[in-house]
């Protein structure tokens, strides 16, 4: 269907940026759970959808802006600046994501990822679609989607598996007070959140790792070598 590096990188991009914004969708809800524990369901829910909505709307409107950015000036630049954002936005939320983090930060963090993710998302589509003969085009979007839900499906697999080994990990390295003793409920408790915490802020790393990937895929790409008819990724 397709021809071309540039396409084939640009598929490759999509499923590594699947692999991150289904960490942001999903450890998310998760880490506003453990923080919130103590607050009823509904205003939990609340926040969460609140956040991931600062995640979404920030994709959803840089996806425009990349759009816009790719038909003037081709589809390298806005890709590359896009998986760069985001793979900042990750490190950043990985390192600093506490329980003590504010919800103001939280949503503009997840804001800068969202951006980012969004600037990549119309460029890489346009120059997989822009590869395939005419009437091939309805499958190379399609080919976008499975590899983008190839991303999500590794991504979930792969991260939270690895939240899971550092939780026992975390876990077994507990030193509390003596079991019955006073303040021994209290202490279980709060280490039980800050592992948590931890563990679930750990696995944005990993999705700045895939879209570190993503950053290295861009490589193959050279300007000046492009093909008649084909578009950059």
């Amino acid at each position: 269907v397709l021809q071309g590096r540039a396409s084939t990188a640009a598929l490759a991009v999509n499923g590594l940026v699947g692999v991150g914004l289904v960490v942001a969708l999903v450890n998310v809800p998760l880490f506003v759970n453990i923080v919130e524990s103590g607050a009823d369901v509904g205003s939990t829910a609340l926040l969460a959808g609140a956040l991931l909505t600062s995640l979404t709307a920030s994709m959803a409107s840089m996806s425009y802006v990349g759009g816009r950015w790719a038909g003037n000036s081709g589809n390298v630049v806005p890709t590359v600046v896009g998986i760069c954002i985001g793979l900042v936005g990750f490190v950043v939320i990985g390192l600093t994501w506490s329980t003590e983090t504010s919800n103001v930060v939280m949503a503009t963090e997840l804001a800068v990822i969202g951006g980012g993710i969004g600037l990549v998302l119309a460029p890489t589509s346009a120059a997989v679609v822009d590869a395939a003969a005419e009437s091939e085009r309805g499958s190379a979007a399609g080919l976008i989607i499975v590899f983008r839900l190839i991303g999500f499906s590794v991504g979930l697999a792969g991260l939270t598996a690895w939240g899971l080994h550092r939780y026992n990990q975390l876990r077994s390295e507990l030193e509390l007070p003596a079991l019955g003793s006073d303040g021994y409920q209290d202490a279980l408790t709060t280490a039980a959140i800050d592992i948590t915490t931890t563990a679930l802020a750990e696995t944005f790393i990993g999705a700045a790792v895939a879209l570190g990937l993503a950053l290295g895929v861009m490589t193959v790409v050279r300007p000046g070598r492009r093909r008649p008819k084909e578009k950059l990724v």
